[in-house]
């Protein structure tokens, strides 16, 4: 997620963001300016996490309609955003008009804190949005339930601590709870994908 590695950046960098199943659509194009970073995008829920999760003021506004050099209706980041980006990296922020915090998308799920399946790698290690606790750092297993299923996974530090296709909890590079599995694919062990509920038990 944008959010956990936008810091990593050099201060000033320019983001295009470009995740965009309604492109073409009535959708607004915007700029989030945090200050240190930039980001510009469509306004669809995309940068929801780089919003919930910053704790820095920032800045919002919508690409103005006058600029807006769009020869494609399925081409937008290569037509308006990264455009926009330019102009904006040149100081140009004519281009640009406030708007109000309340008028960004948010995913709904999201926003009820409900615990999900973010991302899934090639190897079939699972990505959550479940912060990793000091609690889980104290336990030995965790219940995890997925698809009306209980899983007791042990937590971790390294793949090597369980039998070969066993599953494994661990703390993730962005500070999250991760699910493995030793020398196998936990997403296929159970069988799960992106947006799929999780809960889980000390």
């Amino acid at each position: 997620m944008i959010s956990k590695v936008y810091k990593y950046f050099p201060k000033g960098t320019i983001f295009v963001c470009v995740i965009d199943p309604g492109v073409g659509s009535k959708r607004e194009p915007i700029c989030l300016d945090f200050g240190d970073y930039r980001f510009v995008g469509p306004n669809n829920g995309l940068f929801h996490y780089l919003i919930k999760d910053s704790n820095n003021y920032y800045k919002s506004y919508s690409i103005k309609k006058d600029f807006r050099p769009v020869t494609s209706n399925t081409f937008h980041g290569r037509d308006l955003f990264t455009p926009a980006a330019i102009e904006v990296a040149k100081g140009n922020l004519d281009i640009l008009e406030p708007i109000s915090a309340e008028s960004l998308i948010s995913i709904s799920a999201l926003d009820k804190e409900e615990s999900v399946v973010t991302y899934i790698d090639g190897f079939g290690n699972i990505k959550t949005n479940i912060p990793f606790s000091v609690t889980f750092e104290r336990s030995n297993l965790l219940k995890i339930k997925i698809n009306n299923t209980v899983h007791n996974v042990k937590i971790a530090t390294t793949f090597s601590d369980v039998a070969s296709e066993e599953l494994l909890c661990y703390k993730g590079s962005n500070d999250t709870l991760e699910i493995a599995a030793n020398l196998a694919s936990a997403a296929n062990i159970l069988k799960v994908k992106v947006g799929d509920h999780i809960f889980v038990e000390k």
